[in-house]
């Protein structure tokens, strides 16, 4: 999610990717309502259209589908978690929060942190000040253990090569659609996705 404060209005990315790095799903929704919540009617069709898309490229669904939200789930987990279950997938729901003020007084770049069962932070390597990312497990419908998780979500950080200019490095989906919703055309420059 983009906010535009002062038009009022919301741009919202969502993208779908495999776990080898395939963009398979990559949708905008432009000048929505100013929100933080996604609509639900979005989230299960847009879920859909990622499963449907998946199954045609590979000949079968997933096994497990990671929704990572940018920021908090505001929206009903269980909804979502339901949607997914009844596509006969098993359901990981991750937070991914960019802003973290989180901070460690030693040198941590590339390196990943347990704060909690579940909650974790991660220091990407990079050439400006060390800004930790927290990846925050909030359901686990699959056999895979937190760490796992995390750990594959930390490695979906290093597909792409980030800017030299930033300070935070996202898992790869989370990228994607920060950078659609931020820009118009712009992100076509970043994301190697052609339609």
């Amino acid at each position: 999610l983009n906010h535009d404060t002062e038009g009022r209005i919301t741009n919202l990315a969502i993208s779908a990717v495999t776990s080898t790095g395939d963009i398979i799903h990559l949708r905008k929704h432009n000048k929505m309502k100013l929100n933080e919540k996604v609509d639900e009617n979005i989230i299960e069709s847009e879920i859909i259209n990622a499963i449907d898309k998946y199954k045609e490229l590979k000949k079968y669904k997933p096994e497990n589908l990671f929704v990572y939200r940018d920021g908090l789930f505001l929206e009903d987990t269980v909804y979502i978690e339901n949607i997914v279950k009844n596509l006969g997938i098993n359901p990981i729901l991750i937070e991914v929060n960019k802003n973290s003020r989180v901070m460690t007084s030693k040198e941590s770049k590339n390196s990943l942190y347990k704060m909690e069962e579940g909650r974790y932070v991660f220091y990407p390597f990079n050439y400006l000040k060390q800004k930790g990312v927290e990846i925050n497990i909030v359901k686990n419908g699959s056999e895979y253990s937190n760490e796992k998780i995390v750990r594959f979500s930390v490695a979906m950080a290093h597909i792409y090569h980030g800017s030299p200019y930033s300070n935070i490095k996202l898992p790869y989906p989370v990228h994607i659609a920060d950078k659609v919703a931020r820009t118009d055309y712009e992100w076509r420059l970043y994301i190697p996705y052609l339609k």
